[in-house]
């Protein structure tokens, strides 16, 4: 089973940066890496690049028949940007594009300002969470669904965030400065 994080943020924390430098990392590495973005950026060179949804689930559709006859997981790094206008509480017909895709794809990114906005059964698929600076409801969400205490997100500078991930069964909160030298 493939990779799966949420990766959050206020505007101008660094969550995008960070998506960004995972991206050319994974393209370094010879992996396609997809982003679905609503956004005007040009930061994600080299990226095949969807800003049209049905496209981008159209594509999705396509590599992961692909998946299937190859009958294990395919080594492609897919983003989804403005997560909110994709996974929001109502619109239950793109869900599977994580519940299913986590099957089908060796890296799964779900990035989003708000994750509140962002239904938790979607929420719930992440195994991984990299939360930059957030409100203090965001934080008081995030906290309840990864099961750790981020209650000190609010506070964060610009770089700065948490990494909840599982290690030998155990679940690990990191904290980390994105921009230390």
């Amino acid at each position: 089973m493939g990779r799966r994080v949420l990766i959050t943020g206020a505007s101008e924390s660094g969550k995008s940066h960070l998506a960004q430098k995972m991206a050319a990392d994974f393209q370094k590495a010879k992996w396609p890496v997809i982003i679905y973005t609503s956004t005007i950026d040009d930061e994600w060179a080299g990226c095949e690049r969807h800003d049209d949804l049905d496209t981008f689930r159209a594509r999705m559709r396509q590599l992961m028949a692909h998946a299937e006859k190859q009958g294990r997981p395919l080594r492609v790094a897919v983003f989804i940007d403005e997560a909110d206008e994709v996974f929001s509480l109502g619109q239950k017909e793109n869900y599977w594009l994580l519940k299913k895709g986590r099957h089908y794809f060796d890296f799964l990114a779900v990035l989003c300002q708000r994750p509140k906005m962002v239904a938790p059964t979607v929420r719930g698929q992440c195994a991984e969470l990299i939360a930059f600076s957030l409100k203090d409801e965001d934080a008081a969400e995030l906290s309840r669904d990864f099961v750790a205490d981020l209650r000190d997100l609010p506070a964060f500078r610009q770089g700065e965030y948490y990494r909840v991930f599982w290690r030998d069964r155990e679940k690990v909160a990191e904290k980390i400065d994105g921009f230390a030298k």
